[in-house]
């Protein structure tokens, strides 16, 4: 049977959907981090005018600390309900809803920088927090395709497109709200390009992304889903430990993350230019950590040894941050963390993945990936009002809790565990 060359494309689409889901997640990623450098400034600066005049430092730092905490806090209470919605109708019907979604949500947030309107600011964070829940749709299409075996280097395709959305989202909205460079440019600016690469990203993935699920299941389904099946996934002792392990490190990571840009400004007063300078900076070195170090180790070494190996050079490199009093210094440091976080959570979500029977792959990655953003959120409530003490106090926590976690691990990795194949 002869074939045209639609159907080699079709068919070589269908043997590696890798490329389509690595470009999905780098669209979204992109939009997500053309506004890193231009939010804490917009809120402590304050020159579009979207805070009351009456704040002082302390209370605009909070109101930044709450816009941080409200997109993880929808995403925590979203992952795990769009984790078990695409087990039951497909991962790619869900996915294409949830970029619908944060479409909605950066229109509503320029919007709301041009009407000086904090409340729609927070709308246009809520949304787009909803709909963060397609990354762990992602991972769970990556876990569809993937062997025990590859699935560490190939989740580390997620950490390379988080790592070139660091690059690049963050050094072109610096450029972007800099009027110095060019004179209409201003905050609002990596907004509208935002809701353009969102319309893009929608479009690419309505046209490329192909189903993986093979097997759907149909469970019912509550708002109160993602809650149950957390607690749920918690009675099992395989997974209760590793979930409590992920959960400190990437706690511990994002109070250093959330609060860069605050330490940034109080310690060296960055601009934006030189905030999305420094986190394309970081980017590069998540790039070189997943894309290079990851997946070579992942080769020789099992998700066990690569877990327990990097937690504590994550902790180290976080306490060493504390230390420069030269801004130049944190470039040295900076590589160090980032390949660290990189090595430890690619392989601490293969190594929950491989708990966990293929049936149940996408509530245990929506569970995770829910996790993982109730860990991005509590800093946002509590963070702002750390920094307002003490700038450095954001990372002393951070380091601490990646310890924290490691011992747990080190306790976890001495005793066999059972596989999970199903959440009950």
């Amino acid at each position: 049977m002869n074939m045209n060359m639609t159907d080699v494309i079709k068919e070589k689409k269908k043997k590696n959907p890798l490329l389509s889901i690595f470009l999905t997640i780098l669209f979204d990623l992109l939009g997500f981090g053309l506004i890193i450098p231009v939010l804490a400034p917009l809120v402590l600066y304050n020159e579009v005018g979207i805070i009351p005049a009456s704040f002082t430092m302390e209370d605009k730092k909070i109101v930044f600390g709450l816009l941080m905490a409200i997109y993880s806090l929808a995403q925590f209470f979203s992952n795990s309900i769009l984790g078990a919605i695409s087990d039951r109708i497909g991962r790619r019907k869900t996915l294409l809803f949830s970029l619908v979604f944060t479409l909605l949500g950066y229109v509503l947030l320029t919007g709301g920088i041009h009407a000086k309107s904090l409340v729609l600011v927070f709308l246009g964070r809520l949304l787009p927090g909803i709909a963060a829940g397609n990354i762990g749709i992602c991972y769970s299409a990556i876990a569809d395709v993937s062997t025990p075996e590859t699935k560490t280097r190939n989740f580390a395709l997620i950490g390379v497109a988080f790592g070139l959305g660091f690059v690049i989202g963050p050094f072109v909205g610096g450029i972007l709200s800099d009027k110095s460079i060019v004179s209409w440019f201003y905050y609002d600016t990596p907004f509208f390009a935002t809701v353009f690469l969102s319309l893009i990203n929608l479009i690419v993935t309505y046209f490329n992304f192909e189903e993986t699920l093979k097997v759907k299941t149909n469970k019912k389904l509550t708002i109160f889903t993602g809650l149950k099946n957390i607690n749920k996934a918690f009675l099992h002792p395989s997974l209760r430990s590793l979930y409590i392990v992920v959960f400190l490190y990437n706690l511990g990571f994002s109070f250093f993350t959330s609060f860069l840009t605050v330490f940034l400004i109080d310690k060296f007063q960055f601009n934006q230019q030189q905030i999305g300078m420094t986190f394309g900076f970081l980017g590069i070195c998540i790039i070189v950590g997943q894309g290079y170090i990851v997946r070579k180790l992942s080769k020789k070494w099992s998700p066990e040894k690569m877990t327990i190996s990097f937690l504590p050079v994550l902790a180290i490199a976080i306490f060493a941050l504390l230390f420069p009093s030269n801004y130049h210094a944190i470039y040295f440091i900076l590589p160090f963390i980032s390949i660290a976080y990189s090595a430890a959570n690619s392989s601490a979500t293969a190594l929950i993945s491989n708990y966990a029977g293929p049936s149940i792959q996408g509530e245990i990655m929506g569970i995770t990936m829910s996790l993982n953003a109730l860990s991005q959120g509590i800093p946002g409530l509590i963070g702002g009002s750390l920094s307002a003490l003490n700038m450095y106090y954001p990372s002393v926590l951070a380091g601490i809790l990646a310890l924290v976690g490691w011992l747990i691990l080190h306790l976890f990795l001495r005793k066999t565990h059972d596989k999970v194949e199903a959440i009950s």
